[in-house]
């Protein structure tokens, strides 16, 4: 089994060892900062949040899937087939982050400034 739900509210990745956020209700439309922000404070299981990766939110994408791009029963909730922000900036314009739609898994930027969901997640880089 690829997710473990460890029934407080976070679900290890077992082929990543990534730990993500079970339940996404009401993390949705920020901004790159209020997203990191949101990461850094919220206490779920013990905190040590951060926004993940573009490669870590890549990690839970199927592509044969759609709306949302994740792996049939998958074990998460609240997650909205939209945009999800990374922390990975991208390189020529500091201003602009890679993002990840989940209707379909597809790999875009936008400015920071734009509201996008976040999920969280721990461990890794």
């Amino acid at each position: 089994m690829r997710f473990l739900d460890n029934n407080d509210g976070i679900v290890t990745d077992t082929t990543t060892g990534l730990v993500w956020l079970k339940d996404l209700t009401g993390l949705d439309y920020q901004t790159w900062e209020e997203a990191k922000e949101t990461c850094a404070v919220l206490g779920v299981a013990g905190g040590g949040w951060r926004v993940p990766t573009v490669k870590e939110l890549l990690s839970l994408a199927d592509y044969s899937q759609y709306a949302p791009a994740l792996p049939e029963g998958h074990p998460f909730s609240g997650v909205q087939s939209y945009f999800y922000w990374s922390s990975s900036t991208y390189v020529s314009y500091p201003s602009v982050a890679w993002r990840v739609y989940l209707l379909d898994g597809g790999v875009s930027h936008r400015f920071k400034g734009s509201a996008v969901c976040v999920w969280p997640v721990r461990g890794g880089s």
